[in-house]
Parts: structure tokens; sequence; C-alpha cells
């Protein structure tokens, strides 16, 4: 059970190798098309949480277009962390490896410890710690 996002990407395999360098994340999934070679599906895990991912194909017709494409996303991708170094960890990654800061790590008027990137696709990703 749970919720596990699904992200559209417009180059699948330099957003994992993204997603690795910079949260430290694990692929433990993927599925090829018919061609054997193109990566169409991949299952990564993100601070303990399952992130699935897909290739954007243009004749896929699913309505669903990669944030880049969009120049934004309306989904803030957010984790639930132990504590604050992971929250201030995430973040930094992100950034030392191309991210952009939109909320440094701080502890927020509802009372968490909260920071907010955005990745080299336009993604958000948000991470948060009691």
């Amino acid at each position: 059970m749970g919720v596990h996002p699904y992200l559209c990407l417009a180059d699948l395999p330099a957003a994992i190798a993204y997603y690795a360098r910079a949260f430290g994340a694990e692929q433990f999934h993927s599925s090829l098309a018919a061609d054997g070679v193109t990566l169409l599906h991949a299952r990564i895990r993100v601070a303990g949480s399952v992130v699935m991912l897909f290739q954007d194909m243009e004749d896929a017709l699913i309505g669903v277009l990669p944030a880049e494409a969009l120049g934004a996303t309306s989904v803030i991708v957010r984790f639930e962390v132990a504590d604050r170094a992971t929250v201030d960890r995430l973040c930094a990654g992100a950034v030392a490896h191309g991210g952009l800061m939109m909320l440094a790590p701080a502890v927020t008027g509802w009372g968490e410890y909260y920071g907010r990137v955005i990745d080299p696709f336009r993604h958000s990703w948000a991470f948060g710690a009691p």
C-alpha cells in the first residue's frame, strides 16, 4: 500500500543517474521497450520511499508530459525523513549535482524542518523532518 509518485521524463537514463548522485537513489526495477534497448520504466528508492519514473514517448498518448516540456511541474514530491541532517544532505546533494534550491532547509511556520529543490528535469522535491 501507499502512494508512489510516477514522474515523466524526457531522458530517463539521465534522470536515474542524477537521482543516484543527488539523493543516493537506488534503482531496483526497470522495463525495456520492445526494441530491448530503450528504457521505458524504472523504480527507484529515495530516502526509503519508492518513486516510479517513465520515459516520455511521443506516441504513448497517455496525456502526461515531462515537467521540462511544461517548464514547471504542478506537483511537489515530498518526503518525510527522520532528521534534519537527512534534509540537509538531500537538499545539498540535489544542488551539488545541478538542482536549484527553492527553499533552503529551515524550521518552518508549521513547525517542521523543511527544504525544497527543483531538479534539472524541472521536478520539485521537498524533504521535511520533525
